[in-house]
């Protein structure tokens, strides 16, 4: 995975000045208002929604370049030599991810970007994580929703290999620093 995490890393500038380009070129295409406009008056998890959806399809077309196969299923969508991982988009700046009830792979590539009021990527924070290994683990879904969040605890940090920005260690979750 440390392999992965280095062709990550080296991709990363280039596929956020790439997703940025697209997001110009191509939002006000799709929704016929720009990105501020669209979002006005929206949650977050809304946000989220959309912006993965357009994420997920430029991500997955780019990382075959470095060898990440898109095989999607109930709790993973890429392999890469041999091992399944699942992927997981947050654009908030808080701890946590969000995720469906599903059961999930052990490795997890977890993405948390900071954008503009234009939709633009301004941080981002990148980590592979083996929830195996972890004492970290998703919270069970409930009876009312089929949604389940992880936090990263403190205690995991040298399990997690840190793609892109840092951890500030809290005294329970290790919070995502964005660069």
């Amino acid at each position: 995975m440390k392999k992965l995490a280095q062709h990550l890393s080296n991709l990363w500038p280039e596929l956020l000045a790439g997703f940025n380009k697209h997001i110009q070129d191509k939002w006000v295409q799709l929704y016929e208002e720009t990105f501020s406009e669209w979002k006005k008056g929206k949650k977050t998890q809304e946000v989220t929604k959309a912006v993965s959806l357009v994420w997920s399809s430029y991500l997955k077309k780019r990382l075959k370049s470095i060898g990440l196969l898109v095989i999607e299923g109930n709790g993973f969508d890429f392999e890469w030599e041999g091992v399944l991982i699942e992927c997981k988009l947050s654009l908030s700046d808080k701890e946590g991810w969000l995720g469906n009830g599903f059961k999930k792979v052990s490795w997890h590539l977890l993405i948390k970007i900071k954008y503009d009021e234009n939709g633009l990527i301004q941080g981002s924070f990148v980590c592979l994580v083996p929830l195996s290994e972890c004492k970290s683990k998703w919270s069970k879904s409930s009876e009312d929703t089929n949604y389940s969040s992880l936090k990263l605890l403190s205690v995991d940090q040298d399990k997690i290999i840190t793609v892109v920005g840092y951890f500030k260690k809290n005294p329970i979750y290790l919070k995502p620093l964005f660069v």
